[in-house]
């Protein structure tokens, strides 16, 4: 079994400690080297952490992910996203067989009325995500996603179909 290095806050603030502007910017790049030389050896691949995935498929994994493993998470994404393809089978689906899917993976009844509310307006706005933060603060439970990633993730991405 592979042992996982954990790096501390207290660890990464002692390292970007620096006495002038210069010494900080070489300190900056130094540190990112080494975060991403730890990933390539540390870290995890999950389904959601693929390139050419859409902004649905994005905030479907946003919404699982939310105060459940990732590891709990990664053993439903692709089937969950397999049984439902678009904002529109979601907005469709009977808040039963919504719980009925999500029941695996806990908070099942709150997780199935948010990803509803919030696949319903996903239709409304034809698949669209906006472009202001106001706006997207308007989409039910967007907040609570955006909280935990920025927002401009999701324009990068292609829109689902609604």
């Amino acid at each position: 079994m592979r042992m996982r290095r954990f790096i501390t806050r207290v660890q990464i603030l002692n390292f970007l400690k620096v006495g002038d502007a210069s010494n900080y910017t070489r300190k900056i790049s130094s540190f990112q080297a080494a975060l991403l030389k730890w990933y390539t050896i540390n870290g995890r691949d999950f389904p959601w952490r693929k390139s050419k995935l859409s902004s649905f498929e994005l905030i479907i994994a946003e919404v699982l992910l939310q105060r459940t493993k990732a590891t709990t998470v990664a053993n439903f994404y692709l089937n969950f996203i397999a049984d439902f393809q678009s904002w529109g089978e979601i907005a469709n689906a009977s808040g039963e067989s919504l719980e009925n899917h999500l029941r695996p993976i806990g908070l099942y009844r709150q997780r199935a009325k948010r990803l509803k509310d919030l696949a319903q307006e996903m239709v409304r706005r034809k698949g669209r995500l906006p472009t202001k933060r106001t706006e997207l603060d308007s989409i039910p439970f967007f907040w609570a996603i955006h909280s935990q990633r920025s927002g401009t993730t999701y324009f990068q991405k292609t829109n689902a179909s609604y």
